[in-house]
């Protein structure tokens, strides 16, 4: 007879500054979610920089096992074009504040996740890998 699984997947809150999340997505011990950043552009030009990040169901953001936190440069239909003094100083920018809200986003996380932790009972043993785990 077959069995249903049931997940139980937490109300884990946001960083600050998330626009866009992904559902959850099972993972052996924590299940986690992609959060994106809302992204800021560059005065009359099409370059966009992006903010991403794994969130697991503790509420800690992954440093890496699963997908580091990272910041994206991104551009439609690129025709060539640079960038002039004015607009390569408003893409530093941009960076320098994605960066920024990385950080925010893991000193936040480390800080709820040291508070409360339903899963520290699933820590893994042996040669199972501590994805996703927080930090003791």
């Amino acid at each position: 007879m077959p069995t249903a699984t049931t997940h139980y997947y937490p109300k884990v809150p946001l960083p600050a500054g998330v626009a866009a999340v992904f559902d959850w997505r099972p993972n052996d011990p924590l299940p986690y979610r992609v959060v994106l950043g809302a992204g800021g552009g560059v005065t009359e030009h099409n370059v966009v920089v992006h903010t991403s990040a794994i969130q697991c169901a503790d509420g800690r953001i992954d440093d890496g096992r699963i997908v580091a936190p990272s910041v994206t440069i991104s551009h439609a239909s690129y025709n060539g074009r640079g960038l002039s003094r004015t607009q390569a100083r408003e893409l530093a920018a941009r960076l320098l504040e994605a960066a920024d809200e990385l950080d925010g986003w893991i000193e936040s996380s480390q800080a709820a996740s040291r508070t409360r932790s339903p899963w520290r009972w699933a820590r893994p043993t042996g040669a199972q890998t501590a994805r996703c785990w927080a930090n003791e």
